[in-house]
């Protein structure tokens, strides 16, 4: 889940104004899922038999888009 606030500052007899803003990516810090099994069936011979394993994760990443990150900016506009 992301999660964005944003906070608008009137300044100077309203002619500027500024945007606060903070952002939280992976905010509950859940694993992101990089592979997933797609083999649904498997053939042996002349059987064909479900795969039991058939979309469950195969890699996990925290790499990408790390475990949580947060952002703090400010806008000025004019």
């Amino acid at each position: 889940m992301d999660f964005r606030v944003t906070r608008d500052l009137t300044l100077w007899k309203e002619r500027y104004r500024m945007q606060l803003i903070a952002e939280a990516f992976n905010l509950f810090n859940h694993t992101i899922v990089t592979q997933i099994n797609a083999t649904g069936f498997n053939i042996s011979g002349t059987t064909l038999t479900a795969n039991s394993a058939f979309l469950t994760p195969l890699a996990t990443s925290n790499n990408i888009a790390g475990a949580r990150q947060m952002q703090f900016s400010a806008k000025l506009f004019f």
